[in-house]
């Protein structure tokens, strides 16, 4: 991740002796005693708001994460603490913490951070849990020079891949907002969300790094041989083709996001304004709709989580490769109303790499087949057999002429094409008009060596 720039009122911090107890300063359990009701239209928006800036701008992430937390909150300042070793890289074993983004007051503090082994964000993660301080500057003095100075400060936990990476934390710099229940919940619902955005911040920068160094090794292959110029030549222009389909494929699909967000999420938003504003004109329907409005919210929920679960599935990294592709065969089932009867026999681990290609492969491909097909049973079949992993999709529906797609509109199937090269495997694709689809994924189990391992 690149360095985030250090403010001109930077404060360098110091570790230093503590000057009260940390239970003199905690009042996590006025959490349950303070309450109000949730606002889910602003919440919906703020989450709308982190789906958008994922989907087309990861670099502001943390930032709009922040500005998230101070709306719904209502806090003064807001941010995200992380894990660092040189004070600008995140870095699980890092001994500070570091602040990346800052909304509200104390945004002119981003860059400055805390000790791990001295501060609030440390005992947050000692204890595993949310916490609510109040004037934690009595305990930890290095924070005076910090203004204004914080009331209240609500931190909550959040973790990549089973590790404590750091916290985000709300803050008030007065009496006149006191942190509830709700607050608790909201928090802890963006924490989750801070998750997902910190592994995509982190793989924009791998993706970035593998990019460079494919660049550089092209640039050694040129200069060995004026022999193999021509070679070269015409895989720099498949190169720049396939990006330019594949950039072309990224923007179609974040048009289609975007349309699904507005014509779908916002118009049913906009309806329920309208039904709780004629709710409030007649207060005498209020009984008869409210279980109603809940179903709408709820609706509204699981449609939002679909999005994000599809732009990025938290189940392949935690469940591993075939479990994770067996839940979202199941979720997408029911998701499209159909049948999709899957076989999968696998006695091996799959590395990170294959264990992505395939799952991203089987997404577009049960989404062709849902879109286009008109069928409602899919056979999805993913099998191990002498060190090689074999991937099916087939169904028996309306079907496309393979070549045609091939001459210029075949978007998806490009970028399934080079998903698989990328892992040394084939794919096939068998379609005829009214004949049906069969994909077909072939890998070598050991196509990618060295790789991080997807449990099973």
């Amino acid at each position: 991740m690149s360095e985030t720039p250090r403010s001109k009122s930077h404060v360098t911090f110091r570790d230093s002796i503590p000057q009260a107890s940390l239970e003199s300063i905690l009042c996590t359990e006025e959490l349950r005693r303070r309450w109000r009701l949730p606002d889910f239209e602003k919440e919906n928006r703020g989450l709308v708001a982190l789906v958008s800036a994922l989907a087309d701008s990861p670099r502001t992430i943390l930032q709009t994460l922040a500005e998230t937390i101070l709306d719904i909150t209502q806090c003064d300042s807001a941010g995200l603490s992380l894990l660092t070793r040189d004070g600008k890289t995140p870095d699980v074993s890092g001994k500070r913490f570091y602040w990346p983004a800052i909304a509200g007051r104390w945004s002119p503090h981003v860059g400055g951070g805390t000790p791990r082994n001295f501060g609030p964000c440390g005992d947050v993660l000692d204890q595993n849990r949310t916490l609510l301080f109040k004037h934690f500057e009595r305990r930890y003095p290095y924070l005076l020079p910090v203004v204004p100075t914080a009331e209240e400060c609500l931190l909550v936990p959040f973790y990549v891949r089973g590790n404590a990476v750091g916290t985000i934390w709300a803050i008030t710099h007065d009496d006149r907002h006191k942190f509830d229940s709700e607050d608790h919940r909201v928090m802890e619902s963006l924490g989750k969300f801070a998750s997902s955005a910190y592994q995509a911040l982190v793989s924009i920068d791998d993706l970035k790094f593998q990019v460079a160094e494919r660049e550089k090794a092209e640039a050694e292959l040129r200069g060995l041989t004026n022999s193999l110029e021509g070679q070269v030549r015409a895989r720099t222009e498949a190169l720049v083709d396939m990006t330019r389909k594949l950039i072309k494929a990224q923007e179609q699909e974040r048009a289609r996001i975007a349309r699904d967000l507005h014509d779908d999420v916002n118009q049913r938003l906009a309806l329920l304004t309208i039904d709780l504003e004629q709710l409030r004109e007649n207060p005498y329907r209020v009984r008869s709709r409210l279980q109603e409005l809940k179903e709408q919210i709820t609706n509204i929920s699981k449609d939002l989580h679909a999005v994000a679960h599809d732009l990025h599935s938290s189940k392949l990294e935690y469940l591993g490769a075939a479990a994770g592709m067996k839940s979202w065969c199941r979720e997408f089932a029911e998701r499209e109303k159909i049948e999709i009867d899957c076989r999968f026999d696998m006695r091996s681990t799959l590395s990170t790499e294959i264990g992505l290609c395939l799952f991203r492969v089987l997404q577009q491909a049960l989404n062709n087949a849902a879109k286009h097909s008109g069928v409602k049973h899919i056979e999805v079949q993913l099998r191990e057999e002498s060190g090689e992993i074999d991937l099916i999709v087939r169904d028996s529906g309306k079907g496309f002429d393979v070549e045609a797609v091939k001459q210029g509109k075949g978007l998806g199937l490009a970028s399934m094409r080079e998903r698989v090269r990328l892992v040394n495997g084939t794919i096939s694709i068998e379609s005829k008009p009214m004949s049906g689809t069969c994909v077909h994924v072939h890998v070598p189990l050991d196509s990618v060596h060295g790789s991080e391992r997807l449990a099973v």
